[in-house]
């Protein structure tokens, strides 16, 4: 698994994901998660970046087990609640996260029938009800970053299929929950002005870490400043009304055993 961001950036990184946290407890309405799971499940979360959500949800839910497996453990400075471990793990050797199918079908395999799958992921592609993104260097930014992870595998827009493949999969009770992420605090609805000021300041400081992508999908190392600094403008800018779609996709493995099989 290889992490596109530069050494100097580890707080920064860390500081990101527990913005990034805080804004889905805002999206959710407080919640940590979409599925009904039981209040004794045994819970793994993966890709725990700083362990923020695995020890809030086992504070919240003291009689179920949660592991929190990542590449880089963050040694957490709060006192761990008893039900709650990490370990470091690289998710992505064998076929995790590049082939979410088979991502899917193994997570399937290995749970209990009943248990639930929920995946949290954006799509790397704006949407807006009007022009104020077309020719911007938000809109080139995004093409370029998407064009970058073709070139290594990373499809940036496989989450508006997670869906389709659960249910292929076998999964049952299939829900896709669709959100808006606003660049910025552009929107006049309170609630969604409030999330895009917490996802503008995630943007830019999730830009340095993708800098890779531009060079991957052609740009020179000048190319890819100015493309940056340009798209920073942009970020700050209320006159672009963009947000980027956001799926929360959770699903039940059947109690009866009948399933399809990929």
């Amino acid at each position: 698994m290889t992490y596109f961001m530069p050494e100097t950036s580890q707080q920064t990184e860390k500081d990101r994901l527990n913005y990034q946290h805080n804004m889905m407890l805002h999206i959710l309405g407080g919640r940590l998660g979409q599925a009904p799971a039981g209040s004794q499940a045994q819970v793994l979360d993966v890709a725990t970046g700083t362990g923020i959500w695995a020890m809030q949800y086992a504070e919240q839910h003291p009689e179920s087990t949660v592991l929190g497996v990542d590449l880089s453990i963050a040694k957490p400075q709060e006192l761990l609640p008893e039900n709650c471990q990490f370990q470091q793990l690289d998710a992505e050797n064998g076929d995790f996260f590049d082939d979410t199918k088979a991502v899917m079908k193994k997570a399937f395999d290995h749970m209990q029938p009943g248990g639930w799958i929920e995946l949290h992921d954006p799509e790397m592609r704006t949407i807006a009800n009007d022009d104020s993104v077309k020719g911007t260097a938000l809109e080139e930014w995004v093409e370029m970053t998407v064009k970058g992870g073709r070139a290594v595998g990373r499809d940036m827009l496989k989450s508006a299929h997670y869906e389709a493949w659960l249910n292929e999969t076998g999964f049952v009770n299939v829900q896709d929950a669709k959100f808006q992420l606003p660049i910025n605090e552009w929107p006049k609805n309170p609630n969604l002005k409030k999330v895009g000021a917490i996802y503008k300041h995630n943007i830019l400081e999730l830009v340095e870490s993708l800098t890779k992508f531009l060079t991957l999908a052609g740009l020179s190392d000048a190319e890819a400043e100015d493309l940056k600094e340009r798209m920073r403008k942009d970020i700050h800018n209320p006159q672009i009304r963009a947000a980027f779609p956001l799926h929360v996709t959770y699903a039940q493995k059947p109690f009866d055993g009948s399933y399809a099989h990929l």
